[in-house]
């Protein structure tokens, strides 16, 4: 065996064994997120990103199924005492995981969400994994929602970032998966992993195949929106950590709802907004005659926060391709 699918295996046995005992060692500061970071070092490092084009086989690596029965068996009756304890459900549905039962996974992690209240990052991002680890295509857009709920929570969530990276460009929404991808590329991972060019080139050339594809996707259906945010405006909502960049297209003469919308970060901000960020599928902005372009700034994050001095907006032709906006 290769010195290569040495370190593949050792790291999936690393996974595995996280995916078990992680949740029960109930330690904050451990951080998982680096887990898929190295996993997808080697994989990079022996084959092409692949992504709903096929997995490889699983291979049992740390217990037999009966071994696993006996885990779900113990954990159920730490549940049966107390159906609240998060750390036995997130071990029950990675045990669930092991032993390739998904539909039980999946209840075990619509109940730590619930439990959750749906803000915790990390169990999102996990539960979209498992969905799109599947292998079935129809959970691909559900995983992506997961994603961006994670992200929505923490923006920096790695998880998130790379696997709805990969969910937006199989969706071919390539502006998307350029944004989540360029923040990931930003971040900063432990040196041992920063300092690896392998990884850093794969993202920065897939971030280059699907600007390529946006560009395509402006010239078919999109429109750049540029907005402007004055830097002092900025300064002084910094006692607003909720605040929002709201970029928002509707029909002049029918304004709610709007037709799309785009969730930013409070700053100067070059984005593009098409159909895929419709609120209402099957939206064809093509078809409206003229369209109003709106940024707003919405400081505590709730969309119907509407300050009229913290907004821009612009009636055009629906031909118009590019939109500058200033926010002052």
């Amino acid at each position: 065996m290769s010195s290569m699918l040495i370190l593949i295996f050792l790291t999936m046995v690393f996974v595995a064994i996280c995916m078990i005992s992680l949740p029960l060692l109930n330690k904050e500061a451990i951080k998982i997120n680096y887990i898929m970071i190295l996993a997808f070092i080697f994989i990079a490092a022996s084959a092409p990103i692949y992504y709903f084009i096929g997995s490889p086989q699983s291979i049992s690596l740390l217990e037999s199924e009966s071994q696993i029965d006996r885990t779900i068996e113990m954990l159920n009756v730490r549940l049966s005492e107390d159906p609240e304890d998060l750390d036995a459900l997130r071990a029950l549905a990675n045990s669930y995981v092991l032993k390739n039962s998904l539909e039980n996974a999946f209840l075990s992690f619509e109940k730590i969400i619930s439990l959750e209240n749906y803000q915790n990052a990390d169990t999102l991002a996990d539960y979209g994994e498992i969905m799109i680890n599947s292998g079935d295509s129809s959970y691909l857009s559900q995983a992506d929602r997961l994603f961006e709920r994670s992200l929505q929570i923490d923006g920096s969530n790695t998880k998130a970032l790379f696997l709805g990276g990969l969910t937006a460009a199989t969706m071919e929404e390539w502006s998307l998966a350029v944004k989540r991808w360029q923040v990931l590329l930003e971040q900063s991972p432990p040196d041992e992993i920063k300092n690896t060019l392998e990884i850093k080139n794969t993202l920065e050339n897939k971030i280059t195949e699907w600007k390529n594809l946006s560009n395509t996707d402006i010239e078919a259906d999109g429109y750049r929106v540029n907005v402007a945010v004055d830097s002092n405006l900025i300064a002084s909502l910094v006692d607003y950590p909720e605040k929002v960049l709201y970029i928002i297209v509707r029909d002049p003469n029918n304004k709610r709802p709007p037709l799309a919308v785009v969730r930013e970060k409070v700053k100067t901000a070059s984005v593009i907004i098409n159909n895929s960020n419709a609120m209402i599928s099957g939206t064809d902005l093509k078809r409206f005659n003229q369209l109003e372009i709106v940024g707003r700034i919405s400081l505590s994050g709730d969309p119907l926060d509407i300050n009229d001095n913290l907004s821009d907006s612009v009636i055009i032709d629906s031909s118009v391709r590019s939109i500058s906006l200033k926010i002052k």
